[in-house]
């Protein structure tokens, strides 16, 4: 279903710059300034050594959120908290918060994260 919605969408193309990402955060009460953010860019090895923090921070107690792009099959599964996927019917409602936003895809998928 989730990826019904997301497939049914007319996206805003590509957009350099944060400012539409911004402006929808700061209307939902800016809920990024509450979290801790790890950023692991490159180009291999992203995912192992993503899972190998969020791992290493579950085991010294921390509560992780784990978000990456793209997917491999299901769009659900770049959502996981304390290493379990989000659950579909979760995501659709939060998905439905942010369904008006003029956003791209990734933008789109980036709110839903930090939500």
């Amino acid at each position: 279903m989730l990826n019904n919605f997301f497939n049914g969408r007319d996206w805003f193309g590509m957009e350099l710059g944060l400012e539409r990402v911004k402006s929808v955060l700061k209307k939902l009460g800016s809920p990024e300034k509450d979290l801790r953010f790890i950023h692991i860019a490159g180009t291999n090895g992203k995912g192992s050594c993503g899972a190998m923090l969020e791992a290493g921070l579950r085991g010294a107690g921390f509560k992780t959120g784990f978000y990456s792009s793209p997917h491999l099959v299901d769009f659900g599964e770049r959502f996981r908290i304390n290493s379990i996927p989000a659950k579909e019917a979760d995501l659709e409602v939060i998905a439905g918060r942010i369904a008006e936003e003029k956003l791209t895809y990734f933008e789109f998928a980036t709110v839903l994260a930090i939500l």
